[in-house]
């Protein structure tokens, strides 16, 4: 009698339905990856505008505290404004921040013979910055405080959820509110 040796089957590869089910559950951890990252950059968008105006809200105040000027405009025959000319010099009346065009600038003089310099946009790109209270706020010099009667609530977000709230109150303060 004649025996055939028993050939054992092997497996070469994998079927259809487990490379549906793997390719399944790469494109839901790739969508939940995907979304994940889209709002981790939306908070870094609005994190980092809201810490560029923050720089810019706390310039404004250093340089009203510090009386910075532009001599040249202002008065005062050196590069210091340290040798005034009585009459001619213009007394700085505060730097100010424009929440509506997003733009710090120094104005000096009174009344109508105001004189404004120093002009500086704030980037903010991608983000809608809301407030509600006076615009422009003005830093006051020699650590003057602000135009303000109460806190003035500056909101920076995106289209989604998150947003950044800072706080400016009336003695010139600059914090971020929880």
């Amino acid at each position: 009698m004649l025996v055939l040796p028993t050939l054992k089957r092997f497996k070469k590869g994998y079927t259809l339905l487990e490379l549906l089910v793997a390719i399944g559950l790469i494109g839901i951890l790739s969508l939940v990856g995907i979304a994940s990252y889209k709002r981790f950059n939306e908070r870094q968008v609005v994190s980092r505008a809201a810490e560029e105006i923050r720089s810019y809200l706390r310039l404004a105040a250093d340089k009203a505290a510090n009386n910075e000027k532009d001599c040249r405009l202002c008065g005062g025959s050196d590069n210091d404004c340290q040798t005034f000319i009585s009459g001619e010099d213009k007394v700085l009346a505060g730097w100010y921040v424009d929440l509506a065009s997003l733009e710090i600038y120094g104005r000096c003089g009174e009344g109508g013979d105001q004189v404004e310099f120093g002009r500086q946009s704030i980037q903010t790109t991608g983000v809608d910055v809301a407030w509600e209270g006076a615009n422009p706020i003005q830093f006051f010099p020699l650590n003057g405080g602000t135009n303000l009667t109460d806190p003035l609530l500056i909101t920076i977000g995106h289209s989604s959820s998150f947003s950044f709230t800072l706080v400016v109150d009336p003695s010139g303060q600059i914090s971020e509110q929880e």
